[in-house]
């Protein structure tokens, strides 16, 4: 029973330290993305021009691989031969049906 007091104990402590070294890890990058966004350097000009022009470029090449994909994905499908599968039923000889289970008889 002292053996378990003892390694719940260690358990909660080891689980205590992790949550305030989280705690204080996490409030350090909060500072820090502070002290970035307070900076010189976060505050450059921004040509809007360029910005846009390469958001433009981006969604330009997304467009043209979207529409090669989409090409390959019909030529693939309109190369693939059509399977048709019929299901046999198997045929019935009159002869083989009881005669109570026939209607005509």
């Amino acid at each position: 029973m002292k053996k378990l007091s003892q390694y719940l104990n260690y358990a909660i402590l080891t689980l205590v330290l992790g949550l305030v070294a989280f705690y204080f890890l996490d409030s350090k990058k909060v500072a820090s993305d502070r002290k970035l966004a307070n900076s010189n350097e976060a505050k450059k000009p921004v040509n809007v021009d360029e910005v846009v022009n390469k958001y433009m470029q981006q969604t330009a090449t997304q467009i043209m691989r979207d529409q090669v994909s989409s090409q390959a994905a019909i030529r693939m499908q309109l190369n693939r031969p059509v399977i048709v599968k019929k299901e046999i039923k198997p045929e019935i000889r009159p002869e083989d049906i009881p005669a109570d289970q026939q209607i005509w008889k």
